[in-house]
Protein backbone atom coordinates (compact mmCIF):
# COMPACT_ATOMS: atom_id res chain seq x y z
CA UNK A 1 0.00 0.00 0.00
CA UNK A 2 1.47 3.50 -0.91
CA UNK A 3 2.59 5.55 1.80
CA UNK A 4 0.33 8.64 2.49
CA UNK A 5 1.17 11.97 2.86
CA UNK A 6 0.13 12.34 6.36
CA UNK A 7 2.36 9.46 7.56
CA UNK A 8 5.56 10.94 6.01
CA UNK A 9 4.65 14.26 7.85
CA UNK A 10 4.19 12.14 10.72
CA UNK A 11 7.73 10.57 10.35
CA UNK A 12 9.75 13.91 9.77
CA UNK A 13 8.11 15.38 12.75
CA UNK A 14 9.15 11.98 14.47
CA UNK A 15 12.31 12.83 13.47
CA UNK A 16 12.56 16.23 14.21
CA UNK A 17 11.22 15.40 17.72
CA UNK A 18 14.19 12.94 18.29
CA UNK A 19 16.49 15.72 17.38
CA UNK A 20 14.78 18.33 20.29
CA UNK A 21 15.39 15.72 22.90
CA UNK A 22 18.60 15.39 22.23
CA UNK A 23 19.40 12.84 20.18
CA UNK A 24 22.06 12.92 18.15
CA UNK A 25 21.86 9.94 15.81
CA UNK A 26 18.18 9.68 14.39
CA UNK A 27 16.91 8.33 11.09
CA UNK A 28 13.83 6.84 9.72
CA UNK A 29 12.42 3.86 8.21
CA UNK A 30 15.29 1.60 10.44
CA UNK A 31 15.19 -2.24 11.00
CA UNK A 32 15.37 -3.37 14.63
CA UNK A 33 16.95 -6.34 15.76
CA UNK A 34 13.91 -8.84 15.39
CA UNK A 35 14.68 -8.31 12.07
CA UNK A 36 11.09 -8.53 10.44
CA UNK A 37 10.24 -5.39 12.56
CA UNK A 38 11.21 -2.08 10.39
CA UNK A 39 10.63 0.99 12.45
CA UNK A 40 9.09 4.82 11.19
CA UNK A 41 11.72 6.16 13.27
CA UNK A 42 14.68 5.67 15.77
CA UNK A 43 17.24 7.25 17.74
CA UNK A 44 20.45 7.42 19.96
CA UNK A 45 21.64 9.57 22.59
CA UNK A 46 25.44 9.36 24.23
CA UNK A 47 24.43 11.84 27.00
CA UNK A 48 22.11 12.52 29.58
CA UNK A 49 19.08 14.37 29.21
CA UNK A 50 19.42 18.04 30.17
CA UNK A 51 16.55 19.29 28.11
CA UNK A 52 16.20 19.48 24.52
CA UNK A 53 19.47 20.71 22.07
CA UNK A 54 17.52 23.51 20.78
CA UNK A 55 14.05 24.09 19.21
CA UNK A 56 13.28 20.93 16.61
CA UNK A 57 10.76 21.96 13.73
CA UNK A 58 7.36 22.06 14.92
CA UNK A 59 7.92 20.65 17.97
CA UNK A 60 6.50 22.57 20.72
CA UNK A 61 8.89 23.50 23.13
CA UNK A 62 9.43 21.35 26.39
CA UNK A 63 7.52 18.78 25.01
CA UNK A 64 9.93 16.10 25.56
CA UNK A 65 11.76 16.00 28.91
CA UNK A 66 12.24 12.20 29.88
CA UNK A 67 13.92 11.78 33.00
CA UNK A 68 17.55 11.82 33.34
CA UNK A 69 19.73 8.28 31.84
CA UNK A 70 22.95 7.23 30.46
CA UNK A 71 23.53 6.35 26.59
CA UNK A 72 20.24 5.30 25.28
CA UNK A 73 17.88 4.51 21.90
CA UNK A 74 14.05 5.82 21.45
CA UNK A 75 11.92 4.48 18.92
CA UNK A 76 8.71 6.21 17.38
CA UNK A 77 5.65 4.60 15.50
CA UNK A 78 3.79 7.08 13.23
CA UNK A 79 -0.13 6.07 12.46
CA UNK A 80 -1.89 8.78 10.19
CA UNK A 81 -5.16 6.27 10.61
CA UNK A 82 -7.12 4.66 13.93
CA UNK A 83 -7.64 1.50 11.99
CA UNK A 84 -4.11 1.23 11.57
CA UNK A 85 -3.43 1.51 15.40
CA UNK A 86 -6.24 -0.84 16.97
CA UNK A 87 -7.57 -3.81 15.00
CA UNK A 88 -11.84 -3.13 14.54
CA UNK A 89 -13.16 -5.39 17.40
CA UNK A 90 -16.55 -5.16 19.36
CA UNK A 91 -14.79 -6.68 22.45
CA UNK A 92 -12.62 -3.63 22.62
CA UNK A 93 -14.10 -1.00 24.94
CA UNK A 94 -14.90 -3.97 27.65
CA UNK A 95 -10.76 -5.26 27.33
CA UNK A 96 -9.83 -1.66 28.17
CA UNK A 97 -12.10 -1.25 31.25
CA UNK A 98 -10.71 -4.14 32.29
CA UNK A 99 -7.35 -3.17 32.00
CA UNK A 100 -8.00 -0.14 33.64
CA UNK A 101 -8.87 -1.77 36.79
CA UNK A 102 -5.65 -4.31 36.51
CA UNK A 103 -3.35 -1.32 36.41
CA UNK A 104 -4.83 0.56 39.41
CA UNK A 105 -5.10 -3.23 41.40
CA UNK A 106 -1.35 -2.98 40.15
CA UNK A 107 -0.61 0.27 41.61
CA UNK A 108 -2.52 -1.03 44.70
CA UNK A 109 0.18 -3.76 45.09
CA UNK A 110 3.15 -2.07 44.57
CA UNK A 111 2.00 0.54 47.06
CA UNK A 112 0.99 -1.88 49.99
CA UNK A 113 3.15 -5.00 49.30
CA UNK A 114 6.06 -4.64 47.43
CA UNK A 115 6.87 -0.98 48.97
CA UNK A 116 6.14 -2.41 52.64
CA UNK A 117 7.71 -6.24 52.08
CA UNK A 118 10.62 -5.30 49.69
CA UNK A 119 12.46 -2.20 50.10
CA UNK A 120 15.46 -3.27 49.00
CA UNK A 121 14.17 -3.11 45.58
CA UNK A 122 14.46 0.84 45.72
CA UNK A 123 17.22 2.00 43.26
CA UNK A 124 17.86 4.93 45.81
CA UNK A 125 19.87 8.02 45.64
CA UNK A 126 18.82 8.21 41.67
CA UNK A 127 16.89 11.30 41.82
CA UNK A 128 17.51 14.58 44.51
CA UNK A 129 13.66 13.65 45.39
CA UNK A 130 13.35 10.39 46.89
CA UNK A 131 9.87 9.77 45.87
CA UNK A 132 10.55 9.82 42.44
CA UNK A 133 13.72 7.07 42.97
CA UNK A 134 12.58 3.93 40.03
CA UNK A 135 11.98 0.03 41.78
CA UNK A 136 13.02 -2.47 40.12
CA UNK A 137 9.26 -4.33 40.02
CA UNK A 138 10.29 -7.04 38.12
CA UNK A 139 12.58 -8.71 40.85
CA UNK A 140 9.95 -8.79 42.99
CA UNK A 141 9.00 -12.13 44.50
CA UNK A 142 5.64 -11.06 45.15
CA UNK A 143 3.25 -13.66 44.31
CA UNK A 144 0.03 -11.22 44.23
CA UNK A 145 2.14 -8.87 41.81
CA UNK A 146 3.17 -11.29 39.42
CA UNK A 147 -0.20 -12.08 38.79
CA UNK A 148 -1.28 -9.08 38.30
CA UNK A 149 1.60 -8.22 35.74
CA UNK A 150 0.76 -11.53 33.88
CA UNK A 151 -2.98 -10.58 33.80
CA UNK A 152 -1.80 -7.63 32.43
CA UNK A 153 0.28 -8.87 29.60
CA UNK A 154 -2.28 -11.50 28.54
CA UNK A 155 -4.79 -8.29 28.18
CA UNK A 156 -1.94 -6.64 25.87
CA UNK A 157 -1.56 -9.48 24.02
CA UNK A 158 -5.75 -9.64 23.10
CA UNK A 159 -6.04 -6.09 22.90
CA UNK A 160 -2.92 -5.69 20.39
CA UNK A 161 -3.19 -9.08 18.93
CA UNK A 162 1.40 -9.46 18.84
CA UNK A 163 1.22 -6.45 16.84
CA UNK A 164 4.77 -4.53 16.72
CA UNK A 165 3.88 -2.37 20.28
CA UNK A 166 3.60 -5.40 22.19
CA UNK A 167 6.64 -7.32 20.92
CA UNK A 168 9.02 -4.63 20.88
CA UNK A 169 7.90 -3.54 24.31
CA UNK A 170 8.42 -7.20 25.41
CA UNK A 171 11.73 -7.89 23.98
CA UNK A 172 13.14 -4.19 25.21
CA UNK A 173 14.16 -3.38 21.35
CA UNK A 174 14.64 0.56 22.65
CA UNK A 175 14.92 2.44 25.68
CA UNK A 176 11.75 4.68 24.81
CA UNK A 177 9.02 4.16 23.20
CA UNK A 178 6.53 6.63 21.61
CA UNK A 179 3.87 6.33 18.93
CA UNK A 180 2.71 9.51 16.93
CA UNK A 181 -0.68 10.14 15.62
CA UNK A 182 -2.88 12.98 14.94
CA UNK A 183 -4.37 14.58 17.81
CA UNK A 184 -6.80 12.74 19.28
CA UNK A 185 -6.99 9.83 17.15
CA UNK A 186 -5.93 7.84 19.69
CA UNK A 187 -7.36 8.25 23.89
CA UNK A 188 -4.37 8.18 26.62
CA UNK A 189 -5.93 4.97 27.97
CA UNK A 190 -5.62 3.08 25.08
CA UNK A 191 -1.81 3.65 24.51
CA UNK A 192 -0.01 0.19 24.51
CA UNK A 193 1.73 -0.90 27.42
CA UNK A 194 5.19 0.89 28.21
CA UNK A 195 4.46 3.65 25.06
CA UNK A 196 4.39 7.18 25.40
CA UNK A 197 1.90 8.69 23.36
CA UNK A 198 2.44 12.23 20.87
CA UNK A 199 -0.04 13.80 19.28
CA UNK A 200 0.36 16.49 15.95
CA UNK A 201 -1.55 19.05 16.87
CA UNK A 202 -3.68 21.26 14.59
CA UNK A 203 -0.28 23.58 14.49
CA UNK A 204 2.13 21.18 12.75
CA UNK A 205 4.03 20.62 16.54
CA UNK A 206 4.13 17.77 18.48
CA UNK A 207 3.10 17.18 21.73
CA UNK A 208 3.68 14.60 24.21
CA UNK A 209 0.37 13.26 25.94
CA UNK A 210 1.68 10.34 27.86
CA UNK A 211 5.12 9.78 28.70
CA UNK A 212 6.84 6.44 27.81
CA UNK A 213 7.65 4.00 30.42
CA UNK A 214 11.47 3.92 31.94
CA UNK A 215 12.83 1.01 30.32
CA UNK A 216 15.73 -0.74 29.94
CA UNK A 217 16.87 -2.05 26.74
CA UNK A 218 19.16 -4.90 26.62
CA UNK A 219 22.99 -3.99 25.56
CA UNK A 220 22.86 -6.33 22.14
CA UNK A 221 19.70 -4.30 21.30
CA UNK A 222 20.97 -0.92 22.08
CA UNK A 223 24.51 -1.79 19.81
CA UNK A 224 22.41 -3.13 17.24
CA UNK A 225 19.88 -0.18 17.05
CA UNK A 226 22.84 2.46 16.68
CA UNK A 227 24.33 -0.18 13.99
CA UNK A 228 21.13 0.05 12.01
CA UNK A 229 20.97 4.02 12.48
CA UNK A 230 24.04 4.60 11.39
CA UNK A 231 23.29 2.07 8.28
CA UNK A 232 20.42 3.35 7.41
CA UNK A 233 21.72 6.78 7.34
CA UNK A 234 24.79 5.73 4.53
CA UNK A 235 22.36 3.76 2.45
CA UNK A 236 22.11 6.84 0.43
CA UNK A 237 25.82 8.57 0.87
CA UNK A 238 27.93 8.58 -1.89
CA UNK A 239 31.52 7.09 -2.50
CA UNK A 240 33.03 10.66 -1.45
CA UNK A 241 30.80 10.88 1.37
CA UNK A 242 28.30 13.50 1.26
CA UNK A 243 25.46 13.48 2.85
CA UNK A 244 22.49 10.57 2.02
CA UNK A 245 19.96 11.87 -0.51
CA UNK A 246 16.84 10.50 1.65
CA UNK A 247 16.62 11.32 5.47
CA UNK A 248 19.55 13.66 5.47
CA UNK A 249 18.96 16.52 8.41
CA UNK A 250 19.48 18.19 11.56
CA UNK A 251 22.10 15.42 13.86
CA UNK A 252 22.43 13.01 11.51
CA UNK A 253 25.71 11.49 11.07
Amino acid sequence: MPETALHLELKSLARGFLYASGYAAHAAEVACSIQRYRVDAAGWSDREFGGGMGAGAGVRDGAARPERCPAHTAIIECKASRADFLRDDAELPRLLGVRDQLRARLAEVREEVVHTGEPELRRAGTFLFGDLDPWDYDASRSVAHRLVVRELRRLDRLIHHHTKFFMLAHYRLADRLWVLAPRGMIEPRECPAGWGLLERLDSGEVRETVAPACGASHDRHRARMLRNIAVRLSAGAGPDGSAARAGAGPGTL
